[in-house]
């Protein structure tokens, strides 16, 4: 590059002065080298001889004494005299500046010096005992040149030796001639600023008005500049100072136009990156333009970084055909417009729905495509969403309006197996051997639809429970016997019991039949063997997934998990699981309520089941019911039940309104020695009572009757029987019962249709309670 006038200036002006400048340092160092140098050397070998001879001077001192003690002979007094000899001579080598002092035993030895040596031996030069005595050699020591001074004490064997350094000799000369170079220098700079002060003054200075007023017009802010002096210089800046009057009225007209361009152009930028969709222009496939917002939808730093790369990469290539079409078309001129959803891909792999549009435009002087990309990914899986909720809500509203069909026939069909059971077996008690086995059949008949009477009522959530407090890990561990008796061979059960398990509140029985129906549902989905698992935990459920599952209360929940290694399912077979008389069983295998009924005990017990399943990979049944709001630390323990053979004595006042069921529990409990009263609703049993004189220990009410309900019979006879015992029976719905007030947890109750001994075991907990 070339340098500016005045720098050029300098420079010729510097040479010049640089060049004398070392002639007359090296004239100046060569005629005071040698001058310097003779005294330097002189001042040297002077302080190496004094020094050698002060040091020899101690030893005649010290050994004098020893010759005027006549200790000479005395090795002891010997040895300390040359110690004290030796510690003199180290603090005299320490007065000298860079000589030191060193004590030479034997020829080689160092005995003393008053520098530190990386050495213990130094051999003499040949002709020290011959040189002459004031002579100063130059010899190596401890790898280091010196300059020494020896003398020699002949009496200890001892050689003085003075010397010095090389360095620490040649150091005082180097300081001389970087004393002159200095000098030099500063007479050199003093004529140096002096020349500047007159080249500013002279020549840079008008040099400098004259660029000023040049720059002032090339760069169009036409600024007059007044000429210092009436030369070249001040008329070339007058021109210049005409020539900018005359563009100032152009300049003034250009600066109103880009103006206007610059605002029209911000108005257009901050609309195109302002939007919150990606605008891109593809010209041949390629993007040559993206605003920030696309930039940040595509998870790129900024605009630049995509600017340059290939359209097809960002679109999922599901989608990469079509893509390819719309924009051919677009480019071809058969459409000016095209609207469609892409799946595409940003720079971290994440899959982005877009709804993108296109139209033809010219960008930079070529054909290019105008596409506007809008994110809708939020607004596709709101819509998936709500159509999964919608799914939940029918199949919900589906199941539930199957439990009301099911709760609404469950009394009278309870009713009519009452006589049934009851009546087949007191037959079945009185037959002879020969009628006993059609007898039987009938019974084991009556109690099948009892049985799925029950798993209807247990579906629809409507069975009455017996709640306790349970602890779900002892419930599991005593199911397991029964459950390892039940389940084939090829079948191996594997527990995870989490310790310190939450109390839950829940009837035992049914819990244990959710376990059965779940493991021989397992068992069926292991035609060739397999694992079943049972896992127990303590989960808290929070909003989050309360929000994505319809029904879940937020909180903590012990978790009861069935998993088998089973064929699986697929979602179709997922979405039917709970739906009753749904099953994938042959005919004579299944009534198809087994989970519809796991899927009701579940909810009555305000808990929750979801199943996950895949086909070839098993099933897995996780069951999350609430923790107890007491959460007791000792559970309670159950009652010992009654022996029904038990022949009663105590009379008992029967109130129902269904003449066959009222007669069954008369006739059941009068073989078996009770005296029954017997009245077909509340207020005949009052009118009963009011003729009634003798004893009365326990009232068997139905719950709903229609003139006087069971609970409004209880209180009036405990009025006039204050000992009285009350169990209350019914086949009606769950929500019937609780609003008569049945279900409170000191109040016996029992479920129609109920066994002979069912009842005979009742009324004895009742009455021994």
């Amino acid at each position: 590059m070339k340098l500016p006038l005045h720098k050029r200036i300098v420079f010729w002006l510097l040479l010049p002065v640089i060049l004398v400048g070392a002639v007359i340092s090296g004239l100046l160092i060569r005629s005071l080298s040698s001058p310097m140098e003779s005294f330097l050397t002189e001042h040297f070998e002077s302080n190496l001889r004094l020094a050698s001879r002060m040091g020899l001077g101690v030893c005649d001192t010290y050994f004098n004494q020893l010759l005027e003690m006549r200790q000479e002979d005395n090795p002891d007094m010997n040895q300390a005299f040359k110690h004290e000899a030796l510690q003199e001579m180290k603090s005299i080598g320490k007065e000298f500046l860079n000589v030191h002092l060193m004590v030479v035993e034997n020829g080689h030895n160092i005995r003393m010096t008053s520098l530190d040596l990386q050495a213990e031996s130094w051999n003499l030069p040949e002709d020290v005992d011959s040189s002459d005595k004031e002579a100063v050699l130059e010899a190596k020591l401890a790898g280091s040149a010196v300059k020494a001074s020896i003398k020699t004490f002949p009496f200890w064997g001892w050689h003085i030796v003075s010397f010095v350094l090389e360095k620490d000799y040649q150091a005082p000369m180097r300081s001389a001639r970087h004393i002159v170079y200095l000098s030099t220098l500063g007479v050199l700079a003093a004529v140096f600023a002096t020349l500047l002060v007159v080249f500013h003054a002279f020549v840079r200075k008008p040099l400098n008005r004259l660029v000023l007023a040049t720059e002032n017009v090339s760069s169009g802010k036409l600024l007059k500049v007044e000429p210092a002096r009436e030369n070249e210089i001040g008329r070339l800046t007058a021109f210049f100072n005409r020539m900018g009057s005359s563009l100032q009225n152009k300049q003034d007209e250009v600066d109103r136009l880009i103006e206007q361009l610059q605002e029209s152009e911000q108005r257009y930028r901050s609309l195109v990156d302002l939007s919150p969709d990606a605008v891109l222009v593809v010209q041949d496939g390629v993007i040559t333009y993206l605003n920030h917002s696309g930039a940040g939808m595509f998870c790129a730093t900024a605009p630049a970084d995509l600017i340059g790369e290939p359209i097809r990469e960002m679109i999922h290539p599901d989608y990469q055909e079509i893509a390819h079409l719309r924009f051919q078309e677009i480019e071809r001129g058969l459409g000016s417009y095209f609207l469609q959803e892409f799946k595409f891909i940003t720079r971290e792999e994440q899959l982005i729905d877009g709804e993108a549009t296109g139209t033809s435009i010219v960008y930079s002087g070529q054909p290019a495509v105008l596409c506007v990309v809008r994110d809708i990914s939020e607004r596709k899986r709101s819509q998936e969403e709500k159509k999964r909720l919608e799914e939940q809500f029918h199949q919900a509203q589906k199941l539930e309006s199957v439990g009301r069909l099911a709760g609404g026939v469950a009394h009278d069909l309870n009713n009519l197996l009452s006589p049934i059971l009851g009546y087949g077996e007191m037959l079945l008690e009185d037959a002879n051997d020969k009628d006993a086995e059609p007898l039987e059949e009938m019974v084991n008949a009556g109690r099948r639809a009892r049985d799925l009477v029950r798993q209807l009522l247990a579906f629809s959530r409507k069975q009455s429970l017996e709640v306790k407090h349970l602890d779900l890990n002892e419930l599991v561990s005593g199911f397991e016997k029964l459950l390892r008796r039940t389940m084939r061979e090829d079948i191996a059960i594997h527990m995870v019991l989490e310790p310190d398990l939450p109390v839950i509140d829940g009837d035992a029985g049914q819990l244990e039949q959710v376990i059965m129906n779940l493991a021989v549902n397992a068992q069926d989905a292991m035609p060739e063997g397999g694992m079943l698992t049972l896992e127990t935990a303590q989960v808290e459920l929070d909003r989050t997934y309360a929000a994505e599952h319809k029904g879940v209360t937020p909180g903590s929940h012990a978790m009861l998990a069935v998993t088998d290694t089973g064929v699986g399912m697929d979602a179709e077979t997922r979405e039917r699981l709970f739906e009753p008389f749904f099953t994938t069983k042959p005919k004579d295998k299944g009534t198809g309520l087994g989970l519809a009924s796991v899927y009701g005990i579940v909810k009555q017990h305000g808990g929750n089941i979801w199943t996950y399943s895949e086909p070839g990979r098993g099933s897995t049944f996780k069951i999350y019911l609430p923790v107890s709001a007491e959460n007791v630390a000792v559970l309670e323990k159950p009652l010992p039940q009654s022996s029904p053979d038990v022949p009663g004595t105590e009379t008992i006042l029967l109130a129902e309104d269904e003449d066959q069921v009222r007669n069954l529990a008369r006739i059941i409990l009068e073989r078996h020695g009770y005296t029954v009263l017997d009245a077909g609703s509340g207020k005949e049993a009052l009118d009963v009572l009011d003729r009634y004189q003798g004893p009365l220990q326990l009232l068997l009410t139905d719950v709903v009757m229609p003139d006087v309900n069971g609970r409004q019979l209880f209180e009036q006879v405990l009025a006039r029987s204050p000992d009285i015992r009350a169990l209350y029976m019914s086949g009606y719905t769950e929500n019937v019962i609780a609003h008569h007030g049945v279900l409170d947890p000191d109040v016996h109750f029992i479920q129609k249709p109920f066994t002979v001994n069912d009842l005979l075991a009742k009324v004895r907990e009742t009455l021994e309670a």
